[in-house]
């Protein structure tokens, strides 16, 4: 992942995404969780994650670290049951399809520190369920 991240933050595009196919499983890593989701947030990156076979009862407590870095990033998370399954799941990941909603964070936050963000919606659309899907936090440079 952290090989990805360094990648993509050479591409000149504006939208990046990540696709992570894993077992989410720990093996012997380098960085520790919290030094990769600060990567990916920095990075300024959705990442897609299709888990395979979740670690269902194996003493895991809490979400996976694939979990985690697809919601902190505005990703999704997919896991999955069958290898077969892969290629329906990555069909449905679309980068374009969506709104796309912005802000201008007022003067005093812009000092290079990480800043939460919430959204909520108040009313399901038309009737049809609505999934809200966003980068739980953002960092904006400093003034210069």
């Amino acid at each position: 992942i952290f090989l990805a991240l360094r990648e993509i933050r050479r591409a000149n595009e504006t939208r990046r995404a990540l696709i992570v196919v894993s077992d989410g499983r720990e093996n012997h890593s380098r960085h520790v969780r919290t030094e990769a989701l600060r990567a990916a947030v920095d990075t300024d990156v959705r990442v897609y994650a299709i888990e395979l076979y979740p670690p269902v009862g194996e003493g895991v407590a809490g979400p996976s670290m694939l979990e985690l870095l697809a919601h902190a990033t505005g990703g999704r998370y997919l896991p999955t049951v069958k290898r077969q399954e892969i290629p329906a799941l990555i069909e449905r990941i679309d980068v374009h399809r969506g709104y796309l909603l912005g802000f201008t964070p007022p003067v005093e936050h812009r000092n290079g520190k990480l800043h939460e963000v919430n959204l909520k919606l108040r009313r399901n659309v038309g009737g049809q369920r609505v999934k809200l899907f966003w980068k739980e936090r953002y960092r904006i440079p400093s003034i210069l």
